[in-house]
Formats: structure tokens, C-alpha cells, sequence
């Protein structure tokens, strides 16, 4: 048992699957074969920096249950130079796909940046868009995971950072934009979006919002959507070092 505690010791039990808590090694292995939660795991963090927080990070996919069971990590504010290789930032088990900001289209000298941690297992993910401007910074990959529900073909993720000083309604409508394009170009498509919000709100009847918790502060910046309602709980974790934001976990919830 102790390896099925390791695994998912925090998940509801609404979307466990149930077992004989009496079968020995065999009917242990069938049960972490595995519950295939119909959705992925995925956590939202602002790094404020991430160039001194991989080590970090890597510990924490070895050792914290929540990170370990993540498909997908989403970190905003990394920070980036496009003279740090994307070697350095590896990271045990996962392939990374970054947006660094771009001082030329953002006129901002440092800060920002956002990136996607997607889990090798399997999953085909190919970058669809990188958008960086004064307003806006996105990273929208598309991604097909090794297991997926029937109903849905393939998951859009974007990441997203729009900094304090940006223009809010310029953001929304071109965030609100893609994502519309998104779900009407692949209507069978789960569609994620989650990142530093800071002062914006989407408005779109296309998605729900999760978080219900403030992450920094008594603040709601960052914040986690999908086009379906009722798909994820959302738990707060502890922030990622000399950052105040407080991390997000999504864990899936899908009816059939």
C-alpha cells in the first residue's frame, strides 16, 4: 500500500479508482497501471526568476507527490535569456518548451517569460504559438498525451504572463482571440489556460475559472481556465522559493 499512498496520496476519492485493499502484489500493480486520470495533472508557478530554482524544481518532481504526478507544469515570470541554453534548465523526466521575452516586440528590458514542463511519457507536444508583446506573453503548445478520454483529440495549453502595467482590455482581446480560434479551429479539444494574470479577467463564455483561492497576498492573480466546466479541482500549494505566489494544482475531475 505504501506505494499507492507515494503515488496519489491527496487526490479525492470521487476520481480514484476502487480496489481490493487486501490483493497482494498483482492486484497492487493492476491499480497503479494505472489510474489513468481522464485528464492531466498540472501546476501553475511563478518563479520571479527561474535560472536559481532548477535544482529546486528537480527535487521537487523526485520528492513532492504533487509535482511527481504532474503531466504538466506551467511557470511564469522565468526570467529568461536566450543566452541560457535550454540544457540548463532541464529538468528529470519532463521536456521543456519556453517563451523568453523579447526586449525588441515588449520594449521591457528583463522580467517575464513563460515556459511548459510536459512529462515524458510518451506525449506528442509541438509548439503552436509564441506571442510576446508589451501586453501579452504566451506560450501555446499542443499536446497528445500517451491516454486521453474519447471525446477529446488533443489538449491546448497556454501559458500566459501579462504584466502590471499592461494594457488590460489590449491582453484579453488578443488572449480571448486565440483561445476562441483555439476551441473553434478543434471543437474536441480540451482547452487550458493558466498563468499570472495579475489585474485582467477573461470574459469569454467559452471558459471557466478554478482558482477560488488567492496567491498572493489577498490578491488573485493567478488564475487556471478550460473550456470544460467542471474539469479540475484546484489546491494551493507552498510558493516556489523567494517568490510570494502561491502555486496551483489542478487535479482533473472529468464525467463520462
Amino acid at each position: 500500500m505504501d506505494i499507492i499512498k507515494r503515488i496519489a496520496p491527496n487526490l479525492p476519492k470521487s476520481i480514484q479508482r476502487p480496489g481490493n485493499e487486501s490483493n497482494e502484489a498483482d492486484g497492487i500493480r493492476k491499480r497503479t497501471n494505472h489510474r489513468k486520470l481522464p485528464l492531466p495533472s498540472i501546476i501553475l508557478a511563478n518563479a520571479r526568476s527561474i535560472n536559481n530554482k532548477v535544482d529546486e524544481l528537480d527535487a521537487l518532481v523526485k520528492f513532492h507527490n504533487a509535482y511527481e504526478n504532474a503531466s504538466a507544469i506551467a511557470i511564469t515570470e522565468i526570467w529568461p535569456s536566450d543566452k541560457i541554453a535550454d540544457s540548463h534548465f532541464s529538468i528529470n523526466w519532463f521536456n521543456l518548451f519556453r517563451a523568453d521575452r523579447d526586449t525588441n516586440t515588449t520594449n521591457k528590458s528583463c522580467g517575464g517569460g513563460c515556459l511548459w514542463l510536459i512529462k515524458k511519457n510518451g506525449a506528442l507536444t509541438t509548439v503552436h504559438r509564441r506571442f510576446l508583446s508589451s501586453d501579452l506573453e504566451l506560450l501555446h503548445i499542443k499536446c497528445r498525451p500517451h491516454y486521453l478520454p474519447r471525446e477529446i483529440n488533443v489538449l491546448n495549453l497556454l501559458a500566459i504572463y501579462i504584466p502590471p502595467d499592461a494594457n488590460t482590455k489590449s491582453a484579453t482581446t488578443i488572449l480571448e482571440d486565440f483561445v476562441e480560434s483555439a476551441i473553434r479551429k478543434q471543437p474536441d479539444s480540451a482547452t487550458i489556460v493558466v498563468g499570472d494574470f495579475n489585474k485582467p479577467r477573461l470574459s469569454t463564455s467559452s471558459l471557466y475559472q478554478y482558482v477560488n483561492f488567492n496567491t498572493r497576498e489577498n490578491s488573485h492573480l493567478d488564475l487556471c481556465y478550460s473550456n470544460i466546466s467542471d474539469a479540475c479541482k484546484p489546491y494551493k500549494l507552498p510558493p516556489l522559493s523567494s517568490t510570494d505566489h502561491a502555486a496551483v494544482q489542478l487535479v482533473p475531475i472529468y464525467q463520462t
